[in-house]
């Protein structure tokens, strides 16, 4: 179990490691094997991260390599992005969703089966008000059946993520209990 504090520069990771416990990116770029630009890798090439953290105003270049991590957390902007895929937990702090600080993404973004959003410093966040949680132009995919749960730590947890109609988009949305239709 290990702690990684990426802070004002870059951190290159160029090996097929086990990287557990939490990797922060604090200030500046995150960089998957960029010594060799826009070298594609193997999955088997890159490092297996258990929980990637992203301030932010953070950059994390994927360079151009599919990634799986398990536990995602902040809204960095991937450069050079491959396809990501959120095995467990995409968590989005309120007070960054409040200030418009989303994950973006110009390739594709997949949710897996049992992923759920978490959410942190949800007292932040306005009831009345759509937030975007992240953008991906190559689309987003969510689990079969469509649905992304949402947790918080708040007694009455109505928040839910809405995809949109062209699936570039997810939205947190607080619906009350009861009834809604939501159409598109």
């Amino acid at each position: 179990m290990g702690f990684l504090v990426v802070h004002n520069g870059f951190q290159t990771f160029d090996s097929p490691a086990m990287v557990t416990g939490v990797t922060q990116v604090t200030k500046g770029t995150f960089a998957l094997g960029t010594n060799m630009p826009n070298h594609v890798r193997s999955a088997a090439e890159l490092p297996v991260f258990s929980n990637l953290v992203f301030a932010a105003g953070t950059t994390f270049d994927m360079n151009g390599n599919a990634l799986a991590v398990p536990n995602f957390t902040g809204a960095p902007t991937l450069a050079n992005p491959g396809a990501l895929t959120v095995g467990e937990s995409l968590a989005a702090d309120g007070t960054n969703l409040v200030d418009g600080v989303m994950l973006t993404s110009a390739s594709s973004l997949t949710f897996a089966e049992g992923a759920e959003v978490r959410l942190l410093n949800p007292a932040r966040l306005n009831k009345d008000t759509k937030y975007l949680l992240c953008m991906a132009a190559g689309g987003i995919t969510l689990p079969a059946g469509g649905e992304l749960p949402v947790s918080a730590d708040l007694p009455a947890n109505g928040w839910h993520a809405v995809l949109s109609a062209d699936t570039k988009s997810l939205e947190l949305v607080y619906i009350p209990k009861g009834t809604v239709l939501i159409f598109r």
